[in-house]
């Protein structure tokens, strides 16, 4: 916990990816918790966790002494069927919660450190795709997942051995016009810099929102996934 001290105020994130990753946690302890990662209330986001929690994490991260807590939020993904006539539909659900909880008598309190370097935000997007044909729209969302993927295998993860519910999903996405894909946050490690990063897929996402989501980050690496150009936004 110590490395998060220093890091100033904000939130430890927890992050399930389904109902039996947190029930193994619950048999087995913290040698199943998974990686942690740290957020400074600055760059929590409210697309992220909707508006109340939003609101209620912030104002817990900005009234916390450090010394003796944290702020601790959970989320865990549940994916369950949703009724609808012909082929099967799915629905993901991400139920989070967040608590102000007491550092172990154990940890020593050194003082905090200036903090090095914040937690970068990768966005992957694209804008709406609207083509003539429902052909050339295809080809466009299969351009536009193919180079999503090509930029996380360019940090060392991979999307269907790590995550794969979204990998299905962004497959249905690039096969069905009728399929939305709704913009979802991961925490995954660099392999190349074995650093953690957020990451924010988000297909068809108007500018207005984009913009919005760029503001909220200190360190923000947008990749357009159809032109396959890059911006950097540091605020």
């Amino acid at each position: 916990m110590i490395c998060y001290i220093s890091h100033g105020l904000g939130a430890v994130k927890c992050f399930f990816p389904n109902p039996e990753a947190a029930d193994k946690f619950l048999a087995e302890g913290l040698n199943s918790l998974g990686e942690l990662t740290f957020a400074r209330w600055q760059d929590l986001l409210p697309t992220e966790m909707g508006p109340m929690l939003y609101k209620e994490l912030v104002e817990m991260c900005q009234n916390y002494n450090s010394e003796t807590k944290f702020v601790l939020y959970i989320s865990l993904c549940v994916v369950s069927e949703t009724p609808a006539s012909g082929a099967i539909k799915w629905e993901r659900q991400l139920v989070s919660r967040c608590a102000k909880l007491r550092l172990s008598k154990d940890i020593n309190f050194i003082g905090p450190e200036p903090l090095s370097e914040t937690l970068e935000t990768l966005i992957l997007t694209c804008s709406p795709i609207r083509l003539p044909t429902p052909e050339t729209s295809i080809r466009a969302r299969l351009i536009a997942v193919s180079n999503l993927q090509a930029q996380l295998r360019d940090r060392g993860v991979s999307l269907s051995r790590q995550y794969p519910d979204i990998y299905k999903q962004l497959d249905s996405y690039s096969e069905n016009l009728s399929i939305k894909f709704e913009a979802q946050t991961i925490y995954p490690r660099n392999a190349i810099t074995s650093k953690s990063f957020m990451c924010i897929l988000m297909l068809e996402s108007d500018p207005q929102t984009l913009k919005h989501v760029e503001k909220a980050g200190v360190k923000v690496r947008t990749v357009d996934c159809l032109l396959s150009c890059e911006t950097m936004t540091t605020l």
